[in-house]
């Protein structure tokens, strides 16, 4: 069975967790990353994701971005994603 919706990765508004407002490439620098990486999640890159690396993904946001562990288990699906409906407008 298939459900009529899927998320899709926010995208630069993520960049808005860090307590510092460092940019994509910054974070990126800070995780250990490929700027290119960061630029899939941070950008409108973001959209096109079909799969999310767990551990990448998990290494920006703590050493990317700052955020402490505990915030980052903290969020909720809503602050790292949108929900869209299949067929709608996916802007």
């Amino acid at each position: 069975m298939t459900s009529g919706y899927f998320i899709r990765l926010k995208g630069q508004p993520l960049l808005e967790l860090s307590k510092d407002k460092i940019n994509t490439h910054k974070a990126s620098l800070n995780a250990g990353i490929s700027p290119h990486t960061g630029y899939r999640y941070f950008s409108d890159k973001a959209k096109e994701l079909k799969l999310l690396d767990l551990e990448g993904f998990t290494t920006i946001m703590i050493d990317g971005l700052g955020l402490a562990p505990e915030e980052f288990m903290g969020l909720r699906l809503s602050d790292l994603f949108i929900l869209i409906q299949k067929g709608a407008n996916a802007e």
